[in-house]
């Protein structure tokens, strides 16, 4: 695991206090009108009316779209213990959607460890469903919330999801109102799929919410994003009776003081090692138990990234074949191109490779063919408007009119686009694998074990073949062939050299997780990145890199202290972010048992009495971040 910042350059992150919506949650009445005012100074009003509507957030449910990701991860295990819990939410207001006083975020992130919640012992993230009008109902041995704006008919019949906090640990835990400035921010920027391109940032902004309770001591915890709408009576005073909350989301992880089994950094430290000893895409090649031609010939193949398929050959018999995919472990070699090949190839037998000596075929080509003609058949608008053009300039030529060498259709309005155009752009993402089935990638599931990556090179003459399948689909008889010669003339775009695959629970509970990948001349191009299942992804680079970074997201960057219970301050003008000193934490927590910052008044104070001035969230956001880790895998060169 490496954190030095300066090894790993991290793309510009800025912080914001907030981003307060114009309307917040209520009912409002537009009024308009329509007066005259004559020459002579005269007016008369016309007409007027009122319109009523009303501005509405996800108040009692929230969709788990909204949610970019939390950390620590979702059942993750690590070393937590001085990290304050927080949520990163992509719609971007959330947090200042509903008003609070004093003015700040109306949601919070409350951390329970096992055993605190009677409702869920174990911490796992159980909570009680009831209708919100339920809820609502004074209950006389709860206290529950009083929203000042009152729900809708049809947000009282949904379902929402609470936790039931004991009275003296929701004193301990809960903000208090001096906190809501301060339990959200909102970051702009630091590593997504783009920076990973080599982009400075896309400028996406994001909303994040922390909790104020450290996971200081050994447990399984649960941390709940709650509402703390119309519970401001008992934030400053302390309930006498248990406070029901509403849960939005909910995720739990482990906290172990002396070792962290499944932490980002020992899970990219791990994945590392195991990569490094081999990062061929290919299965498990044993030594062949005999030294025959046979033998030797299947234990090449298998080191080649190929592997054995069923196969029924066009005489009937069932028999196996050899199969890859467009991603080889070693660099392929070009297709010897006989005089019928010199152009598109015409059909998918034509691709099909008969090794004589051992009676076998290798498929790979031919596959890829057939896959391309499907996938064209299977895009309506691609195919059915391929096909089309191609009937129309049959009967242009049928008709003896000039055959025109396009199938768009002649004065085609500006607004619509261009037919080749869109041909172009659908062959141009084909050439970057979409819509390819992770099976024609991965064959067997032992090329691409979990927690490994995996380097390879992209065979061009199988992308080819997928785009010569594509480009036969409107082709019926000899006539058509000339559609799909032009097709095929459309395909510009260079095919990329190298492609990385991982398989690791670092895709699913790190999203948007910066792979970086340089060689000798610099930072290598990235054509596309995609995640192709649950925790596998796809990176299509413009060369084989010598170097790979895998590095947390900087918009999910820790809140936190440092292992000796100190809070680094940072520079919040000039070098802003540069270290200023270290001071302990205990001046700003409210209790030690549980670990809670005090933000609103002793933190506060603290950081105005160093500053000489008062800080706003994204100030004091910044005094509380920690280094993100990374790891750097180095790559072996292949043959």
């Amino acid at each position: 695991m490496i954190t030095d910042p300066t090894a790993a350059p991290a793309p510009p992150l800025r912080y914001h206090d907030s981003l307060i919506p114009r309307l917040p949650v209520g009912d409002y009445t537009l009024k308009a009108g329509q007066r005259i005012v004559y020459s002579d100074g005269g007016t008369q009003q016309v007409s007027e009316a009122d319109h009523g509507f009303e501005v509405r957030a996800p108040r009692f449910v929230l969709d788990p779209a909204f949610v970019h990701g939390a950390y620590p991860a979702p059942n993750s295990t690590g070393r937590y213990a001085n990290l304050l819990p927080h949520v990163t939410l992509t719609r971007e207001t959330l947090p200042w959607e509903v008003p609070v006083t004093p003015k700040g975020s109306w949601l919070a992130v409350l951390l329970f460890a096992r055993g605190e919640l009677t409702g869920d012992p174990g911490a796992e993230g159980r909570t009680e469903a009831i209708r919100l009008a339920d809820l609502l109902t004074p209950v006389p041995g709860e206290v529950r919330p009083l929203p000042a704006v009152a729900p809708s008919a049809d947000e009282k019949s949904s379902t929402c999801h609470t936790v039931l906090v004991p009275a003296a640990l929701f004193a301990k835990v809960a903000p208090r109102t001096a906190d809501l400035p301060y339990i959200a921010h909102l970051r702009q920027g630091g590593s997504t799929d783009d920076t990973a391109r080599g982009a400075a940032s896309d400028g996406r902004r994001y909303a994040v919410v922390a909790g104020t309770r450290f996971p200081d001591r050994p447990s399984r915890y649960v941390a709940h994003l709650v509402s703390l709408e119309g519970l401001g009576s008992v934030l400053d005073t302390a309930p006498t009776k248990p406070v029901r909350l509403l849960s939005l989301w909910s995720w739990s992880f482990d906290t172990h003081l002396t070792t962290s089994r499944q932490g980002f950094g020992t899970l990219a430290a791990a994945l590392a090692a195991a990569s490094v000893k081999d990062n061929a895409l290919r299965v498990p090649v044993a030594a062949p138990p005999s030294a025959g031609a046979s033998a030797k010939h299947t234990a090449q193949r298998l080191r080649q990234g190929f592997v054995p398929l069923p196969f029924r050959a066009h005489s009937g018999e069932h028999t196996f074949a050899w199969y890859r995919g467009p991603l080889s472990p070693v660099r392929p070699r070009p297709l010897p191109t006989p005089p019928e090949l010199l152009g598109r190839p015409r059909s998918a037998s034509q691709l099909l490779i008969y090794l004589e000596e051992f009676g076998i075929f290798d498929v790979s080509y031919a596959a890829a063919f057939s896959l391309g003609r499907a996938l064209a058949v299977a895009d309506t608008d691609f195919g059915s408007g391929y096909t089309r053009g191609v009937r129309s300039q049959r009967r242009l030529k049928a008709s003896g009119k000039r055959f025109a060498p396009t199938v768009t259709p002649p004065k085609a309005p500006e607004h619509e686009p261009d037919a080749r155009s869109a041909h172009a752009r659908w062959l141009s993402r084909l050439r970057l694998l979409d819509h390819v089935p992770f099976a024609y990638l991965v064959p067997d599931a032992r090329m691409l074990p979990s927690e490994r990556l995996r380097l390879c090179h992209v065979d061009p003459d199988w992308i080819n073949a997928l785009e010569a399948g594509a480009a036969s689909v409107a082709t019926g008889d000899p006539e058509d062939e000339w559609a799909a010669d032009q097709l095929w003339a459309l395909r510009a775009h260079p095919t990329p050299a190298a492609a990385l695959l991982l398989r690791s629970a670092l895709v699913t509970a790190w999203p948007g997780m910066a792979i970086r990948c340089v060689d000798e001349a610099g930072p290598v191009a990235v054509a596309r990145r995609a995640t192709l299942a649950s925790g596998v992804e796809l990176m299509l680079l413009g060369r084989p890199p010598t170097n790979v970074t895998l590095e947390e997201p900087h918009r999910s960057a820790h809140l936190g202290i440092t292992p000796e219970k100190k809070i680094t301050l940072r520079e919040i003008t000039g070098r802003i972010g540069a270290s200023r000193k270290s001071v302990p934490v205990s001046g700003a927590l409210r209790s030690a048992e549980p670990m809670v910052l005090d933000l609103g008044a002793r933190l506060h104070e603290l950081l105005k009495t160093e500053f000489g001035t008062g800080i706003g969230p994204s100030a004091m956001a910044l005094q509380l971040v920690a280094s993100t880790e990374y790891q750097v895998l180095t790559v072996a060169g292949d043959a």
